[in-house]
């Protein structure tokens, strides 16, 4: 049946499909994200102690690209991860992006930026806050492939890698000395959305 349907649904859109081509001037809206949810259960064998936990957590990243010319695009981003036990945690970061024709209306890209945030994600969701400054420093790097189904709508698919840096000063205490702590994470990611032509 489901097969039935998206072949019914690509028909329909087939007309629709034209030469899809950004130009320098053009602006572009993507939308990529993930919800997750989890429940855990921790019963400890022979006894009646046992923990539960579940959480619902997600991450939605707005892109707002400016193309400067007719293959390379300035794109501002926003990343808002959430959960349903902490506040949310942001990341802002300026990508730029070279896009390239494979087809009439299939295009790929290479992108890379720099950014801040005020938490590191946890296989590709910003679980928690960590600091209420944006003093976590952000690395993206990654490409993609934007499928055009009309001449302003396209699906895209994006690996993306970011590393993201961040120290922690600890004070000394009595006879301990202080320290700080300097964390490198690493993150690999397939984001799946959309993007708008306007």
């Amino acid at each position: 049946m489901k097969s039935v349907l998206l072949t019914f649904v690509f028909a329909l859109l087939l007309p629709l499909i034209s030469v899809a081509q950004p130009v320098q001037g053009s602006k572009e809206i993507s939308l990529q994200g993930n919800v997750t949810s989890r429940d855990e259960k921790i019963t400890e064998k022979g006894t009646p102690n046992s923990e539960s936990y579940d959480m619902t957590v997600g991450s939605l990243y707005l892109r707002m690209g400016y193309f400067i010319t007719d293959n390379f695009s300035i794109d501002p981003e926003l990343n808002w991860g959430f959960t349903d036990k902490t506040p949310p945690s942001f990341a802002f970061s300026l990508n730029g992006s070279f896009h390239a024709p494979l087809k009439e209306n299939i295009f790929v890209f290479v992108t890379g930026g720099a950014g801040l945030s005020n938490s590191v994600p946890f296989l590709n969701v910003s679980v928690n806050r960590y600091t209420e400054k944006f003093d976590i420093a952000m690395y993206n790097f990654g490409g993609g492939i934007k499928y055009y189904l009309t001449e302003n709508l396209a699906l895209r698919t994006e690996f993306r890698y970011q590393v993201y840096s961040y120290e922690e000063k600890e004070e000394a205490w009595g006879p301990f000395p202080g320290y700080t702590l300097e964390t490198t994470i690493k993150n690999s990611s397939l984001l799946v959305g959309f993007s708008v032509l306007l």
